[in-house]
């Protein structure tokens, strides 16, 4: 089931060939030439060769299409830890200039949102078996934790009562978390994108040599043959 679907009806034709010959009476000692027996040998190497090449390419792009699933499905959790960030920025923000409750609960709800997307990230394996996802990762989880303090010192701050301009001040320095927040997330996504692309170029050019590799062997057999 690992080869090519002609490099084993090839194998079938073969096998067919040799039992019809061993069928026959009187042809059951080896009657052929070293030149043709060499040509014969040259012949099976090149099928065992597309064949070990062919599964080895299959291998590796099954391989490569699941690093390339598990890195989208990883920026796609990290957008999901942006939204929740964002919407708890702005609760908190409209928490602190109306004073209205509900916008307390949406931000708490947030926030637990938000801490359970950053702890299921964590536990993916794919993130906890790569270096560079795990940095990725640090800095998600620096930064988010970073915004939520500061966004729970502007709920406590309007909970004692504060004045304007120390409320303007706190919400800018918020904003300004997110800003870097996002940049951060950008920054990541560009590193993202550029390993996809990477590995898809991989997979092509894999790709291509596998299907050169089983034409140029598998035609060149059934010259020898």
């Amino acid at each position: 089931t690992i080869m090519a679907v002609h490099t084993a009806i090839l194998f079938m034709i073969l096998g067919m060939a040799v039992m019809a010959i061993s069928w026959q009476p009187e042809v059951l000692s080896w009657s052929l030439s070293r030149r043709t027996t060499a040509a014969l040998a040259c012949g099976m190497a090149l099928l065992v060769f597309v064949g070990l090449t062919t599964s080895r390419s299959q291998f590796w792009m099954n391989k490569t299409n699941l690093q390339i699933a598990h890195t989208e499905e990883m920026q796609g959790d990290i957008n999901s830890i942006l939204n929740e960030v964002v919407d708890a920025h702005v609760h908190a923000r409209d928490y602190a200039i109306v004073g209205d409750e509900r916008f307390l609960k949406f931000y708490l709800d947030a926030i637990a949102d938000g801490n359970m997307k950053l702890d299921e990230l964590r536990r993916v394996e794919f993130v906890a078996a790569e270096p560079a996802h795990q940095q990725h990762f640090a800095r998600i989880e620096a930064q988010a934790k970073a915004q939520f303090q500061w966004l729970q010192r502007i709920i406590d701050a309007s909970r004692t009562g504060m004045s304007r301009t120390a409320r303007n001040d706190m919400i800018s320095h918020a904003q300004d978390l997110l800003d870097g927040f996002r940049a951060t997330l950008e920054e990541i996504g560009n590193d993202h994108h550029q390993a996809i692309r990477r590995l898809k170029q991989k997979s092509e050019n894999v790709s291509r040599f596998a299907y050169l590799t089983i034409f140029t062997g598998t035609f060149a057999s059934l010259l020898i043959f």
